[in-house]
């Protein structure tokens, strides 16, 4: 037995002490996607349906997205408390999770949890991603904005974008867990469609209907967040930059990277 295992059965045998048990959660979700993506609509959307249970704390619990490895499961698991019952999925969305390389070790993580793994990862045009993404921290201060004309520091928001290089790791770490890729454009302008496949892709009732949502974590719009747009020169860099990662993603993921001006 795992040393993973061994943490599950002992919080197990606790909860049976204190009178909390229900059954171990035996299959997981994780909502993969860079912020500025639709995650948050995508997740506010599957926890509609009566087989996907929500985390009773937060959407990105982050556990796995964390400098050192966890050595104890109890308190992320006890984040379904109660427990999913019958045939019901553990669901959460940490956008830490394709935070490579400032969190490189995420999917080897997962893959230890016990449990079946289901993965949906949602994309963003990576360009208009990160351009959200600076404006989404100038406005919280969490950079600052550059002088005009000047370039914002790009790495880390480059790296999220790269999302051939993300999968990588699942690819990796998980090879008998598939990842269904997922487009935000396609949540904006057929929900429906989307969340169908999804379900498909987790074994539920495809037919289940969805109560339409408003759009999630829309920019402010404070006048020095409206105020920031990558100018046509930068966004042509970061073009030429991501390049080689979407001719990858097409390549071995088989998406559809014209959508995105990418040939």
């Amino acid at each position: 037995m795992s040393v993973v295992q061994t943490v599950v059965h002992k919080a197990a045998r606790a909860n049976m002490r204190l009178g909390l048990y229900t059954p171990r959660i035996r299959e997981f979700c994780f909502v993969l996607g860079a912020m500025k993506s639709g995650t948050t609509t995508l997740y506010r959307y599957l926890v509609q349906h009566p087989q996907i249970a929500p985390n009773q704390f937060q959407k990105e619990p982050e556990f796995f997205s964390t400098a050192t490895a966890p050595q104890d499961l109890r308190p992320y698991l006890r984040q379904w408390l109660p427990r999913p019952y019958g045939r019901q999925i553990a669901l959460e969305a940490s956008t830490g999770y394709t935070k490579r390389p400032a969190f490189p070790d995420v999917a080897a993580r997962l893959a230890a949890l016990p449990g079946r793994k289901h993965l949906v990862y949602i994309m963003r045009n990576p360009i208009d991603r990160i351009e959200s993404h600076l404006a989404h921290n100038f406005a919280a201060r969490e950079q600052v904005m550059p002088a005009s004309g000047d370039w914002p520091a790009l790495d880390h928001a480059l790296a999220v974008s790269s999302y051939a290089m993300q999968l990588d790791a699942y690819r990796a770490a998980l090879p008998d867990c598939p990842v269904k890729l997922l487009s935000f454009d396609q949540l904006r302008r057929d929900p429906a469609g989307m969340l169908a496949t999804v379900c498909v892709h987790l074994d539920l009732d495809p037919g289940f209907a969805f109560t339409p949502l408003a759009p999630q974590n829309t920019r402010a719009t404070r006048a020095d967040v409206q105020a920031f747009r990558l100018t046509q020169a930068q966004r042509d860099d970061i073009a030429t930059r991501l390049r080689p990662d979407m001719i990858r993603l097409r390549d071995d993921y088989g998406c559809d990277i014209a959508q995105w001006g990418f040939s």
